[in-house]
């Protein structure tokens, strides 16, 4: 199986991990990799899901660096309107395309068909004008 590249649409929430803080207990997942570089260490930073709190994970020092910023700005109302518009919009597309494979789509006339179709691709285009806004944030 191949990997493929792919960029984060949301921002991330991390804080920095204290030293002889008991990860264990706080359920904070680390990479067998990340053990054997010598994690949890000074620099790394624990992440979470900002839709489950409950969902942890250790970010290495040197990766956090290489591929993180802190937001030096608070992101306006209207900013978190766009980024939750953008998620929303996903979930939405995602679900028409796996509509495109249901024999309730397959029983629809050919125009409604290529409606949904079309609906597909302009949410698309319409996605990606928002990931450029968001970028741009």
């Amino acid at each position: 199986m191949s990997f493929k590249k792919f960029q984060r649409t949301n921002l991330a929430e991390m804080r920095p991990y204290f030293e002889g803080e008991d990860l264990v207990a706080l359920k904070v997942l680390i990479s067998k990799e990340d053990r054997l570089n010598g994690s949890p260490k000074a620099g790394d930073m624990v992440a979470r899901n900002p839709e489950n709190h409950e969902d942890v994970w250790l970010v290495a020092k040197d990766y956090f660096e290489g591929n993180f910023s802190e937001i030096e700005k608070q992101i306006s109302p209207h900013q978190i309107r766009v980024i939750e518009e953008s998620k929303e919009l996903c979930k939405k597309a995602d679900k028409l395309k796996l509509f495109f494979d249901s024999e309730v789509f397959n029983g629809l006339d050919c125009e409604e068909q290529h409606l949904l179709e079309e609906q597909y691709t302009v949410m698309i285009h319409y996605s990606n004008i928002l990931t450029d806004r968001i970028k741009k944030f």
